[in-house]
């Protein structure tokens, strides 16, 4: 398997993608539909596929919080009645 290193453009790209899907998702969704010039493929290549890895890593947030959340409701009475029973002295044997 052929592993090509990325280029400086690619990872200047990629580093502007990610940071600016960080800080203005907005500007960097109406950016990934700019069509770049030519003699800049391997910054666009990077900066498209900086925006989708910080758009990954954020769907993965959501999933991870709302799944917990998920979780919490379904286990909300029990949590409850642990709240109301932790003054109480345990038996662990």
């Amino acid at each position: 398997m052929d592993t090509k290193e990325p280029t400086g453009d690619y990872i200047k790209g990629f580093n502007k993608g990610y940071i600016l899907r960080e800080h203005k998702p907005n500007l960097a969704k109406s950016l990934r539909l700019t069509k770049f010039p030519e003699s800049e493929k391997d910054y666009q290549s990077g900066f498209y596929a900086g925006i989708d890895q910080k758009e990954k890593e954020l769907t993965k947030i959501k999933t991870k919080a709302l799944s917990l959340d998920q979780v919490r409701a379904q286990y909300k009475d029990q949590f409850k009645t642990l709240d109301k029973t932790s003054n109480k002295e345990m038996d662990r044997d």
